[in-house]
């Protein structure tokens, strides 16, 4: 501070001065012109600055105390810096002591008026404008930008006095209100779906996918969640850990199941939506149960729909090829293995037994998909084939036999037997028919009724003509050989004629080698016993009755009569048996007996007469 004065040049010596109340040197700068100055002090008086000058002259007059300027001029000394009474910082953010990139944070700030001029302000190390709002109120405000250092916002308040003295420059709010600002959005260290089905990766419907996550703390609330475009609610498990569940419903996206979650921070910084897991763990779902493209069934019967016992019935069938391991099937209600020929093609097997379920063979075929879900049960053929089981072997429902005989159950050479039966209808083709152990034809003469017939021959088997009727149905089932009538009716068969075993012939005759007219010749005979009825018998050419006088023996006898033809007595028996095999005739007895009819009586062809006597022609007493 520069004192300037100049005296009238009466003073003698140099002027006394004081500035502020501190002597100082007056220097004369020209003429009477003369300066004082003094560097003004911490502590020393604030106001007007006083000053005083003195000076005498030669003669000892001392100047009245010059205090005052002669221009009005003055000095105020002034050492107190400029002063904010109220600080105070806040961000536009729902949290006012948060901010991110794009807030704006605003300093408030009242200064106690001293200052000069407005206010210089930074924010975050960025020169801002600053507003007076009213009075001694200011704002300034900055819009935080990616790049801007986090945390607390840092901020400067500079001011100066009209006097030059500068406000120590205030860093800190008077309310404790601060800002900070936050850029790093919230992440997850941890990341991963699960599904409760057996095999974690998949699900069907009605398992429940679980995500499970784990954040870096520096959220806030409860992160959101979606799970194959659903919302789902976040459980905190512990720490910073979450679960998320869904129940998978008929009608959800198949495929990978989606998901995102999102979180912000206090200061609003959105976490970038995550959608993919940190350990590479995804579930799949799949509704869809596998199914099968072709199912066929045959038997390896000659015809392959049909199937007895012993056959083997095969079921194929081709996936397509959504199901997990060997498909499960059941033919006829038994469990069977089902084996892959080739790609998604498998074929079962089951070889039919006794007591097993006539009819359709059904079938059962069972899949399941990795996921669990279950084909619906295949109980049919897509082409329309089927295997029907019998274990029934055709029947006959009558069967006789006859012989075009007069007695229709014997039967000779010549004569035709015929077999007539009826089956049930259930054979395949024309029934094998053997007569005697010989081929013959069945012919059908209405519905099912057939006959076969057979003309004896000489040399067939004698006695029960033997037959056989054979047949099988369409699925091989061979009828039980008949070999036997269902009406007792038989045929016994025989060529062999009846035979005499004796024959012999006498005469009541005297000499029964001899017969005369009215002698009665008996023809004595046994037969066999296989004729049948009575033999008939001639005698000498005449009819005559055999009466059976015990077992098989038979008489027959004649009175020779005046005319018959004389000699050997002939005779004749005939004899059939039941079937009409006519014996032999027999004309000739067996122990060489006969009886010769003599009807003439002795001749003389000379007779004369003599005696002994002399004379020939007398006799007496005594001579013969």
């Amino acid at each position: 501070m520069t004192l300037s004065f100049t005296t009238d040049g009466s003073h003698s010596g140099t002027p006394t001065v004081t500035l502020g109340g501190n002597g100082v040197t007056a220097t004369n700068t020209s003429g009477n012109t003369y300066t004082a100055s003094y560097t003004l002090q911490a502590g020393d008086t604030e106001g007007a600055v006083s000053f005083s000058i003195d000076a005498v002259d030669a003669a000892g007059n001392a100047m009245t105390q010059v205090t005052a300027t002669t221009d009005s001029s003055s000095v105020s000394f002034d050492e107190t810096a400029p002063a904010l009474t109220a600080v105070s910082i806040a961000s536009d953010n729902s949290d006012t002591t948060l901010a991110k990139v794009g807030d704006t944070v605003t300093l408030s700030f009242t200064t106690d008026g001293s200052h000069s001029g407005t206010p210089t302000v930074t924010l975050g190390g960025n020169g801002v404008t600053v507003t007076n709002t009213s009075g001694n109120t200011y704002t300034a405000s900055y819009t935080l930008q990616a790049g801007d250092t986090e945390g607390a916002v840092s901020f400067t308040i500079d001011a100066v006095d009209a006097a030059g003295n500068a406000m120590t420059q205030v860093t800190a709010t008077t309310d404790s209100s601060s800002v900070s600002f936050d850029t790093t959005a919230p992440a997850l260290t941890a990341v991963s779906i699960a599904s409760d089905n057996s095999d974690t990766a998949l699900a069907k419907t009605g398992d429940t996918v679980t995500l499970s996550f784990t954040t870096d703390g520096s959220h806030s609330g409860t992160p959101t969640v979606t799970l194959g475009g659903n919302s789902v609610t976040a459980t905190n498990t512990s720490g910073n850990t979450y679960t998320a569940s869904y129940t998978l419903q008929a009608g959800d996206i198949e495929g990978t199941l989606s998901f995102t979650i999102d979180a912000v921070d206090a200061a609003g910084n959105a976490m970038t939506q995550v959608t993919a897991t940190t350990d590479s763990s995804s579930v799949s779902f799949d509704e869809t149960a596998p199914a099968l493209t072709a199912v066929s069934i045959a038997s390896d019967n000659s015809d392959t729909t049909l199937a007895k016992v012993g056959d083997t019935v095969t079921l194929s069938f081709t996936t397509d090829g959504s199901h997990s391991g060997t498909p499960t099937v059941t033919l006829g209600g038994n469990s069977v293995t089902a084996t892959n020929t080739s790609g998604n093609t498998y074929t079962a097997s089951y070889t039919l037994q006794a007591g097993d379920t006539e009819g359709a063979v059904s079938f059962t075929i069972d899949a399941v998909d990795a996921a669990g879900n279950a084909m619906t049960q295949v109980t049919a053929t897509t082409d329309s084939s089927s295997v029907s089981f019998d274990t029934t072997a055709p029947a006959l429902t009558a069967v006789s036999i006859a012989s075009d005989n007069s007695d229709t159950a014997l039967a000779k050479t010549g004569d035709t037997v015929t077999l007539s039966f009826t089956t049930d209808g259930s054979h395949s083709g024309t029934p094998t028919v053997t007569l005697g152990g010989n081929g013959v034809t069945a012919t059908n003469t209405s519905g099912n009724t057939y006959t076969a017939s057979y003309t004896l021959q000489a040399g067939d088997t004698e006695g029960a003509v033997s037959f056989t009727i054979d047949a099988v149905d369409a699925a091989g089932n061979a009828m039980t050989q008949v070999t036997a009538t269902t009406d007792s009716s038989s045929v016994s068969f025989d060529e062999t004629a009846p035979a005499l075993t004796a024959v012999s012939i006498a005469s009541d005759n005297s000499d029964t080698t001899l017969a005369k007219v009215g002698d009665t010749v008996t023809l004595s005979f046994t037969t066999d016993g296989s004729h049948s009825g009575t033999p008939t018998v001639t005698l000498g050419g005449n009819s005559v009755t055999a009466t059976n006088t015990s077992g098989n023996t038979y008489t027959a006898s004649y009175t020779l009569q005046a005319g018959d033809t004389e000699g050997a007595v002939s005779f004749t028996i005939d004899a059939v048996d039941a079937a009409g095999n006519a014996m032999t005739q027999v004309t000739a007895t067996t122990d060489s007996s006969s009886v010769s009819f003599d009807d003439t009586a002795p001749a003389l062809t000379a007779v004369s007469i003599a005696s002994d006597n002399s004379d020939t022609t007398l006799a007496k007493v005594g001579i013969p």
